[in-house]
């Protein structure tokens, strides 16, 4: 057996900050009864987790709102899932997340980040594809460059999963891909 022991230096400086906006989205209209497909508390208990890992980096993770949302219009989360791309690639993106970001979120803006929570992410055939997916400039080409920015996370309640999949999903944006290389986004 192997005994190790871990040694934190207490309250590592930020040298970078991310903020981010939080939507929680409904499963229905809340007049026809819709719920948060996760709730509130579970959310901040992730952020709060994915700001612990990238503390460690020196990055602080500044959740600026956290609201609860109807699903707007061109958003059906009564079918199960919402639609990101029909193909497996993840693009071109669907008109169901283009409305997501169009009407809830900053479209066209690299200047801020959207979080929407959804009851689940369907990519290709799968409704159960993926527990998130970032929607990185480097990856989606001129056809969506207006929807970069924005991260789309399957609502779960668990601890610590939430908090490790909202870490990961963000991590995506710490870097820009180019041909030319690697450009520091938020991570030293």
């Amino acid at each position: 057996m192997i005994t190790a022991s871990v040694f934190c230096l207490k309250g590592v400086p930020a040298a970078k900050k991310v903020s981010l906006s939080v939507v929680i989205l409904r499963d229905r209209v809340e007049a026809t009864g819709g719920t948060p497909v996760v709730s509130t508390d579970s959310v901040e208990k992730a952020w709060k987790v994915a700001n612990e890992r990238y503390a460690q980096v020196g990055v602080k993770v500044n959740v600026t709102s956290i609201a609860v949302k109807d699903p707007p219009v061109g958003v059906d989360l009564t079918d199960g899932s919402v639609t990101v791309s029909s193909s497996v690639e993840a693009r071109p993106l669907a008109w169901e997340t283009k409305n997501l970001i169009r009407l809830l979120g900053t479209e066209g803006t690299s200047s801020d980040i959207h979080v929407f929570y959804v009851n689940a992410l369907e990519i290709g055939e799968d409704p159960d594809a993926a527990g998130g997916i970032a929607l990185a400039d480097f990856y989606y080409g001129d056809t969506d460059a207006a929807y970069v920015n924005n991260l789309l996370i399957k609502a779960h309640p668990s601890m610590p999963w939430a908090g490790y999949a909202a870490a990961h999903e963000l991590g995506h944006f710490a870097h820009e891909r180019r041909p030319s290389g690697l450009k520091q986004r938020f991570v030293s």
